[in-house]
């Protein structure tokens, strides 16, 4: 990321602010009001007559708050025409000799102007001013505020600007705000918060190459050689394609060893789908299962197995591959209920692993009569006949008096 970039997202943002009518209607007259407004709908077809007609009006001015408010509807069409230096030059002029309190809308944008000029200087002079005067400063303030300090070096001043202004706006923070205080942190050696809010905006989009780069420079920082480099790997695999792309994701983190952060990205990418989407299908959810047992999550595992079953009910892979996490458990209970929904949903098609393993559930569960039961559909498969003869010489073994 590039503080250059970020300050265009910035200024994108920011550039509409409080209108000074809306805090000083008996001061601005309703005539007044209505010519600006004429002349800024030029600015769609004419944006240079729009500027000149408002020159005109600004010119026939007397009193500071008239002045402010045409400077700040004619600075604002300067600002989109990127004519900055001249919208600087009308909104110093309207505050010239003003007090702190004056027009505090217009001073924001000031300080924004010589924010886009690279005037850091000039612009924390004029931002420090307007936040003297606030009792509940405009987010946007504080975080142009904090991009100031960022852009002046001044790190400290930098990051309690930008956490004042996510803790204090009201909707989820938008991703370069984010992105900005990631910077900021790496800046100020503190790699693990900038890790920290990198990895949320990848929760929110996984597909974003810049931001993988960003969180493989935080882990290499930290010295995490291992989560650094597969980051990096991931950036140069990334497709724009919705679940496709989350799915490969997932996988290509399973492969590089984080299977716990390829499971998580899954189950929050089948939680919050779009409605326009298809169903989860049974492969991925099965992808889900098998990634929490990867990552030895196996409370999470088992969730997602069951909510496989739920989304197809006829298949028995989900209850089978249960069934084998029970028994590894030593939890026989459950291993020989999982393993016989698995046996009577696969039928005559069920695989002999499952015979076989329902079979030692049980065994350890002291019912041999079941036992015997699942090794007879044992006896024609190749590959587990002489397991399952092992087995029934046991159970003779065992059940037979000495």
């Amino acid at each position: 990321m590039t503080l250059r970039a970020v300050q265009v997202l910035i200024l994108v943002v920011c550039v509409a602010q409080a209108d000074i009518a809306c805090a000083a209607e008996q001061a601005i007259s309703e005539s007044l009001m209505r010519r600006v407004a004429t002349a800024v709908e030029l600015a769609d077809t004419d944006p240079q007559a729009a500027i000149k007609s408002l020159q005109g009006i600004l010119q026939r001015q007397r009193l500071p708050l008239a002045k402010a408010y045409v400077a700040q509807q004619k600075a604002a069409i300067h600002i989109r025409e990127d004519e900055i230096t001249l919208a600087r030059d009308d909104l110093a002029a309207a505050l010239d000799g003003q007090p702190a309190e004056f027009a505090d809308p217009l001073r924001l944008m000031l300080g924004q102007t010589y924010l886009m000029l690279d005037e850091f200087a000039q612009a924390l002079i004029e931002l420090e001013i307007w936040l003297s005067v606030q009792q509940q400063p405009d987010p946007n303030g504080l975080f142009l505020l904090g991009f100031a300090h960022l852009r002046a070096d001044q790190l400290d001043q930098a990051i309690l600007r930008l956490e004042q202004a996510m803790q204090s706006v009201q909707e989820i923070p938008r991703n370069h705000w984010i992105e900005l205080l990631a910077y900021a942190y790496a800046k100020a050696d503190r790699p693990q918060d900038a890790q920290q809010l990198i990895t949320r905006l990848l929760e929110r989009d996984p597909a974003q190459t810049r931001w993988w780069r960003q969180l493989a420079s935080m882990f290499l920082l930290m010295e995490d050689t291992q989560r650094g480099t597969s980051a990096a790997a991931i950036a140069e695999h990334i497709q724009p394609e919705s679940r496709a792309t989350t799915v490969r994701l997932a996988r290509f983190l399973a492969h590089v060893g984080m299977p716990a952060d390829g499971a998580a990205l899954l189950q929050r990418t089948f939680s919050e789908g779009e409605e326009s989407e298809a169903p989860v299908t049974l492969e991925h959810q099965l992808l889900l299962a098998e990634m929490w047992v990867l990552a030895r999550e196996f409370d999470a595992a088992i969730a997602a197995f069951e909510r496989a079953e739920q989304i197809d009910p006829e298949n028995g892979k989900a209850a089978w591959i249960m069934g084998q996490m029970y028994l590894h458990w030593e939890r026989y209970t459950e291993a020989a209920r999982a393993l016989t929904r698995a046996a009577t949903l696969y039928g005559e098609a069920a695989p002999a692993q499952v015979h076989y393993l329902l079979a030692i559930a049980h065994i350890n569960l002291k019912d041999y009569a079941a036992a015997q039961l699942a090794l007879r559909l044992l006896a024609d498969d190749s590959a587990y006949a002489e397991r399952g003869k092992a087995l029934r010489i046991y159970i003779e073994n065992v059940t037979t008096p000495s």
